[in-house]
């Protein structure tokens, strides 16, 4: 029972991390967001094209077209292997921060 219990508290974190990290795409750049989806894809191992189709690929990557990415990259996570959550969770909080920390920077120039 404690290792489901675990597991689940591992898919929380990693679904506030997620949240965190949909919120901040809705204030940063697109061409950051190009970025940081380039990344999460290198991260989760698929390819930058994931969730959208070849047209809204070809498309300015918007917010909700990010969070379709974002959301099928998450869903390649194994939700039974506790280490792979707690992995994924660590990449999207370190992620979160840095892009944070580049907004800041660009708010003061």
């Amino acid at each position: 029972m404690e290792g489901v219990l675990a597991i689940r508290e591992a898919r929380r974190s990693m679904g506030q991390a997620k949240r965190r990290l949909l919120d901040l795409s809705r204030q940063i750049f697109p061409i950051r967001l190009i970025s940081l989806r380039n990344l999460l894809a290198a991260h989760f191992d698929v390819e930058n094209s994931i969730g959208l189709t070849a047209q809204q690929f070809d498309a300015p990557l918007t917010p909700g077209l990010f969070e379709t990415q974002l959301l099928a990259m998450v869903n390649t996570v194994d939700r039974n292997d506790i280490m792979a959550i707690r992995r994924a969770k660590r990449f999207l909080q370190t992620t979160e921060t840095s892009h944070l920390i580049c907004v800041a920077e660009f708010e003061q120039i």
